[in-house]
């Protein structure tokens, strides 16, 4: 494993452990200043079209997501902590926003050229 890929596996561990049960509620109100901004952010995204195909990276458990997906957008969010994305899908599973939660290193993208009509990251 070289220096890049080590601070990778670090990286996951961190946000794996402070996405964890016993420290999410400690460390929540430092992190999910996003839920504060989803308006402001959803005014800057002015060129989101229904139908469109968008990917965010670094999306932590997807609260800015959301709101792109309520414009119809079909979104993919990616992290490289696995805890993140399970909290994801289970803050979307009862709503009705379509979202595609995956577990991805954003170095390393499994997707296929031009898959998406807008990319960003908010990691």
């Amino acid at each position: 494993m070289n220096y890049s890929e080590d601070n990778k596996v670090r990286e996951a561990k961190f946000h794996d452990q402070r996405y964890s049960e016993d420290k999410r509620k400690i460390l929540s109100p430092i992190y999910d200043f996003a839920k504060n901004s989803k308006t402001i952010f959803r005014d800057l995204v002015t060129n989101i079209n229904s139908g469109d195909n968008v990917l965010e990276i670094g999306c932590g458990t997807g609260t800015i997501s959301e709101c792109i997906a309520e414009q119809g957008a079909s979104i993919t969010i990616i992290d490289i902590s696995e805890k993140a994305i399970e909290i994801a899908e289970e803050q979307f599973q009862d709503k009705s926003v379509k979202i595609n939660c995956v577990v991805m290193d954003a170095e390393n993208l499994k997707f296929n050229d031009h898959t998406f009509d807008l990319v960003y990251g908010s990691g």
